[in-house]
């Protein structure tokens, strides 16, 4: 009976192994910043798996993010009545805000020198000596903006955008 068991285990185990290879899997992220009247997909979240090219340009239906949030249930939803596939999607949702229309005579919208999951060269200045270290973005910034970095190591820092994909550590 025990050796049943553990057969069935192992076996249930192995499926769901197989599964999970086969499967689309989309990674929501926490907040998008977007342009323009549509979100699509690619706004929103990363996707890994068969074919995943094609999903990132899909615009999403403004009535699933009329109040500014897009929630794992909506997205799956969506994405399950658009393809065959098995969609496994992380994450809870992603919080949408639209970038700010630069008005006549006003300055224009920043341009982003450094985006969320870029790397990042971090510069570290203490007298004579300059550290050189390498990192990924954890938020979109412009020139002088304050942005968190997750370093190789693991840890993350606060550093000012000085330019594209170039940070100094505060």
């Amino acid at each position: 009976m025990r050796k049943l068991f553990m057969t069935m285990v192992l076996a249930s185990t192995l499926l769901t192994a197989t599964e999970l290879s086969s499967a689309v899997k989309v990674y929501m992220l926490p907040e998008a910043v977007v342009s323009g009247d549509d979100v699509y997909i690619s706004d929103i979240c990363r996707i890994e798996g068969p074919g995943s090219s094609r999903y990132l340009k899909i615009a999403i239906p403004a009535a699933d993010y009329a109040d500014k949030i897009i929630d794992r249930n909506e997205l799956e939803r969506f994405m399950k009545s658009c393809f065959n596939e098995k969609i496994i999607v992380f994450g809870n949702g992603t919080m949408i805000t639209r970038e700010p229309e630069a008005e006549p005579g006003k300055s224009p919208v920043k341009e982003r020198a450094v985006r969320r999951g870029d790397s990042v060269r971090v510069v570290m200045n203490s007298g004579n000596i300059t550290i050189k270290l390498a990192g990924r973005s954890l938020a979109d910034g412009a020139i002088n903006d304050e942005i968190e970095i997750r370093l190789q190591s693991g840890k993350r820092i606060r550093c000012i955008v000085t330019g594209p994909r170039q940070a100094r550590m505060i």
